[in-house]
């Protein structure tokens, strides 16, 4: 392990190299080629307070085992094509070859600066990014990152008025929003890999959810008021909600459920066209925890699908596909 006193600028720990404070390349390196680090031990990168110009010039691409880069505060911008992951070019004979970087990098997280290139990370091999309310386009930084699978904003991100409206968003498989995040108006529809939804404490969500056939698990936190809808997503297999969830949409699940926890904590089954089939309340008393109040956060998983009937209105039966969801006891007591 190498450590450094914060006047030398750099601290490398565990993994983690700290680099802070250096604007000039070559004072960066001299340190390093005083230090003993292994640049093959390497695994993320933490920068700040370096000034954005200095960043394409410390030769990130040196940690050739690199897996995470951090930005943190005091760095103005990030640069175009800063993390490019094979360049061509022509030796002294005229034979075109090729030089490879960043093999191992698939996750940038992009702290607090301000300005970020619309091709900081072309032709890079990210597969996570992290954004904060800080950064600027939302959809610029995203499209820049062709091979996404893992997206998270940050806490506090807003997102609102269809800012991620022609995001690439193909690949994703998992979206998570941290605490006190404002979604609104936005469309997260015909997403063929998306998996996961996790939305933190103190959300707003107003969004849509459409048609998203491996959406499988949805996560939703304390104090969120929720308005979305989860359409056409017959698919998902457990649903996370705490206590203090607020549906104040009519149809927050359609085709699913509807949860209302405002008095009666009451659970719909709802048909595929939106129309409640059954509805039962579990309040305060409970087949299995008798006395005991439903527990929370309560995990919900799917049963299966069943035919359900109703009659019409000359007494016919009607036969309906009903998803039937029921409270995973043995998920909550494992992770209470």
């Amino acid at each position: 392990m190498v450590s450094a006193k914060r006047d030398k600028g750099f601290s490398f720990e565990r993994g983690i190299l700290t680099v802070d404070g250096f604007i000039k390349a070559e004072d960066l390196w001299q340190q390093l080629d005083d230090s003993d680090v292994d640049f093959g031990r390497v695994k993320e990168v933490v920068l700040m307070n370096m000034g954005g110009r200095s960043i394409p010039q410390i030769g990130l691409e040196a940690f050739y085992n690199l897996e995470k880069v951090t930005f943190k505060s005091g760095i103005n911008n990030i640069p175009g094509l800063l993390f490019v992951s094979e360049i061509e070019y022509e030796d002294d004979n005229g034979e075109v070859k090729k030089d490879s970087f960043f093999k191992n990098l698939r996750e940038v997280d992009c702290g607090s600066v301000e300005n970020i290139n619309p091709m900081a990370f072309w032709g890079s091999l990210i597969k996570k990014l992290v954004l904060h309310p800080e950064n600027k386009d939302y959809r610029k930084i995203i499209n820049s990152c062709p091979g996404l699978v893992q997206l998270k904003f940050d806490d506090g991100c807003v997102i609102e008025k269809q800012e991620l409206s022609g995001a690439i968003l193909e690949h994703i498989n998992s979206i998570e929003f941290g605490d006190n995040c404002v979604v609104n108006n936005e469309n997260f529809e015909l997403l063929s890999h998306l998996s996961r939804v996790k939305f933190g404490d103190n959300c707003l969500i107003d969004c849509s959810f459409e048609a998203c056939p491996k959406l499988k698990t949805v996560e939703i936190g304390n104090n969120c008021v929720v308005k979305s809808s989860f359409s056409n997503t017959a698919n998902i297999e457990e649903i996370k909600l705490a206590e203090s969830v607020k549906f104040e949409g009519m149809d927050s699940f359609v085709g699913k459920f509807r949860v209302d926890n405002d008095r009666e904590r009451k659970v719909c089954i709802i048909d595929k066209y939106g129309r409640v089939i059954k509805s039962f309340t579990q309040s305060t008393r409970d087949s299995t925890y008798g006395s005991k109040e439903w527990p929370f956060p309560v995990y919900l998983k799917r049963l299966d699908t069943v035919k359900d009937s109703r009659r019409n209105m000359l007494g016919r039966p009607i036969y309906k596909d009903v998803i039937r969801y029921a409270i995973d006891r043995e998920k909550y007591e494992k992770n209470k």
